[in-house]
């Protein structure tokens, strides 16, 4: 149980931290004066980051699978390469 909340925590850090980088383009800061504008920049970023965060589980996956079919299954749980966003 204890380490299941950890890992979860580590995904939500992950999370938070690419979607800072992501954000650094603009200085971390949000640049529109209306609250509609406000939240489309909002959006565009999780928008951006949940396409980072499926595109990185689809390629892993198939990175997986191809090494489980030359014969190198790996172990289960094993920390995966990250993204690196600096």
């Amino acid at each position: 149980m204890v380490g299941g909340i950890a890992r979860q925590l580590n995904k939500g850090d992950s999370l938070h931290a690419l979607r800072r980088d992501l954000c650094y383009a603009h200085e971390g800061a949000v640049r529109h004066r209306r609250h509609e504008d406000q939240t489309a920049q909002a959006f565009c970023l999780t928008v951006v980051a949940n396409a980072i965060v499926a595109w990185t589980t689809e390629y892993l996956g198939l990175a997986v699978a191809r090494l489980r079919t030359a014969g190198r299954p790996g172990r289960r749980g094993a920390p995966g390469p990250h993204i690196a966003c600096s």
